[in-house]
Parts: C-alpha cells; structure tokens; sequence
C-alpha cells in the first residue's frame, strides 16, 4: 500500500502526460494517464496490472470562476431511474456544460435513499448515513445530519413531519410536487393540498402556508405543480381534526449540523477519512456488517482540509482479468493519498460510473452497461464550450 500511495501522490503533480511506474520489486507495474478536461477540471486513470485495478480519480478546482457542483435526479423527479450517460446528455448544452459526473446515492426502489438537495430544494431527508453537501459557492462539507420538520398549528401544536416517504398508519409526510404521485398507494388517512406560495422547502425554511383544499390519495393523483400534499396516517385522525381548509400554518425546517445554506447533497455512507486521517464509520452509521470488508467497484468523494480540491474516484470491480475492486479499508486509503482530509463512500456495486468530457470513462460492471441510478453527482461549467480534450 506504501507504493500504491507513493504512486498516486507523485501522479498529481505531474502535468499532462503517460506514464510507466515500475518501482522494484514489490511495486506493482501501473499505466497512469492524465488529461484535462477543462480548465480546473483534470481526470487520472490509473490501470494497476498487478494489483488488477482500474481507478479513475477526477481533481476538481471547487474554486474556479464558472464552475458549479450540483446534485441531479434522474429525469428530474424523486421517483425515477437513469444512466448517468443519459443524464449528461440531457443536460449538457452550449453555455451549460457538464464537464464530469459520478453515480450519487444508495436507492431503496426508485428513489434516493438518503438526504436530497438539489439547487436548493430539499427533497428527502438523511437516513442516518453520511452526506455529502455543497453551498451554492461549492463549499464541500461531510456529515450524519439530522432533520427536523414540522407544522405550528393555530392552536399551538408542532406536528413533526417527515418528507416524500412511505406513510405508515402512525405518521404525517410532506410530499413535494418534485415526488410527483400525490400519496403512493395509500387509502386510509385522510389529506390536504398545501399552497406554500410558490416556495420550496430547504434545510433552512421557516414560512407561512395556507390549508387549500382535501386532497385525494390515489396513486394516480398528481400533486400540482408549485403545491405540497399532507398526509395523515389513520392513527392521526386527532392531529388531522386540527387543521382545517383555510388554515395557515406555519411550517419549519431545519437540519444539524448545518454548516451553511445547502444547496446540493447527495448521500452514501460511510465515511472513509476525518480530520485527514483513515476512519471506516460503518459501526457509527449503521451499514450492513462485512460491508466494509467486500471488495466491489466503489465510488467515493472527498475533498482538501482548506476546500479547494474535490476527488471524485471511481473503481471498477467484479472483473477478475482487469479490476477485483476495492473494500472500503482500501477506498479510503486512495482518497487519503489522494490529499482528502475528508471523504465519503458512495454507491457502488453495479452502479459505479464516472463520465468526463461527454465520454464514459469506466468499465460498468453490469453486463448490460451503465445502470439506471436515482441521481448524480455533476460538475456543470456555464461559460464553458465543449472542450477539444475528451469530447466527441
């Protein structure tokens, strides 16, 4: 692992360029190739013949003018699947480049299992598993957040809420017009449409908004653009008696830590690197037991103490003759020696995808190519021209 690092630290200062590696000995033969994809934004591909890995590491200047992180959902709905190839295609455009981007999430069905924020808006709260979040001027920040959401109503009661999920019979959700059906396939309960005044909901919202009308519960339903759906289970008939057509509530939402306004997040779990130093948190988080020690292809982030660089890399696996994959003790060793004092796994598996430069630049593991994910991790330059180096 000492010469891995040492090989990796020495590829990041090299400028543009090709490179045979064979160290000695006990040193595995590597082919390091490095390209620019745009000012501020660099790729490293790293094939480790002996070690079999294919690694791809993306350096990106979270400080570069024009530049921009965001998190994107697939199709632009909570409830949804697509290729991260696809997603670029159908954002990327003159003025609106996607310059690179990395599959986001763990997903449960159709939806992204963690926290979701996207250009501002939060669209589903944390699991309990790390995030990994950006203010609008790409300040990166990892943690385990925790949420807290609910209503005032006019006779003083807070009624805590969660956000576009499955609503048992004992709670209350919140759907979104981004969740896109009014209430799943529910039938019991009762619900209101909520006119919030053309506002959306962040990690930081405190507002008034108005009880519009009963709302229906079938699947088919959509909730209007702009509005919101409240949804009573049926053991909350007392709390549902309260409020009334007409009623204006006062809604607040708020998250722990928060570190500033979030503008993207996307989840994973867990965290790889604090404070500079290698710190697997499965236990901390609550993953699956053995998740840490199975090698697969994995994807994970990170950025520098100061804020400056963020790594995205991904690792190609289930590939005996070209890339065994990584475990997480070994992912969060590369994003150590990559520089990241903090870092963060995301999903991986078949999921793993890494597009830079309007081209695919991994082996997906799944025979059928790239997987239908529920979001990406995208960095979008708006001044940016599609760049001759890697675009086709």
């Amino acid at each position: 692992m000492k010469c891995f690092k040492r090989a990796v630290r020495i590829l990041l200062l090299l400028g543009p360029a090709v490179l045979w590696a064979a160290a000695g000995p006990l040193c595995a033969t590597r082919e390091v190739k490095r390209e620019t994809i745009a000012p501020g934004c660099f790729l490293t591909r790293i094939l480790d013949t002996d070690r079999v890995l294919a690694i791809f590491v993306l350096k990106i200047d979270l400080r570069r003018p024009g530049l921009r992180v965001e998190a994107v959902l697939a199709h632009d709905e909570l409830e949804g699947r697509e290729t991260v190839p696809a997603m670029v295609r159908r954002l990327d455009r003159p003025g609106h480049r996607v310059l690179a981007a990395v599959n986001g999430d763990f997903f449960s069905g159709t939806a992204p299992s963690g926290l979701s924020v996207n250009a501002g808006r939060l669209d589903r709260v944390s699991r309990g598993w790390s995030s990994l979040v950006f203010s609008s001027d790409n300040r990166p920040f990892i943690g385990v957040f925790r949420h807290s959401l609910g209503f005032l109503t006019p006779d003083g009661r807070r009624l805590a809420l969660s956000l576009n999920r499955a609503r048992r019979a004992g709670s209350i959700v919140i759907y979104t017009d981004v969740y896109g059906k009014a209430a799943g396939a529910m039938t019991d309960g009762r619900a209101f449409r909520i006119d919030p005044g053309g506002r959306s909901i962040s990690t930081r919202s405190e507002m008034t908004v108005r009880v519009a009308a009963p709302a229906p519960l079938r699947e088919t339903e959509r909730i209007p653009s702009g509005m919101w759906v409240v949804s009573f289970g049926s053991r909350r008939e007392e709390d549902r008696v309260r409020i009334r057509v007409g009623d204006r509530l006062r809604f607040q939402s708020r998250i722990d830590p928060d570190p500033f306004p979030v503008h993207s997040a996307v989840s994973g779990g867990p965290r790889l690197v604090r404070a500079g130093k290698l710190s697997v948190e499965r236990d901390h988080e609550g993953q699956r037991k053995g998740f840490e020690d199975e090698r697969h292809p994995r994807t994970a982030a990170g950025y520098t103490g100061g804020g400056r660089w963020l790594f995205l890399a991904v690792v190609d696996g289930r590939q005996p003759n070209r890339s065994r994959g990584m475990n997480l003790f070994e992912l969060s060793e590369l994003m150590l020696s990559l520089g990241c004092d903090e870092a963060v796994n995301l999903d991986g598996g078949g999921s793993s995808t890494m597009v830079a430069g309007g081209n695919l630049i991994n082996h997906p593991s799944d025979p059928t190519g790239p997987r239908p994910v529920v979001n990406a991790l995208m960095i979008f330059d708006d001044a940016a021209e599609k760049s001759a180096g890697g675009r086709k």
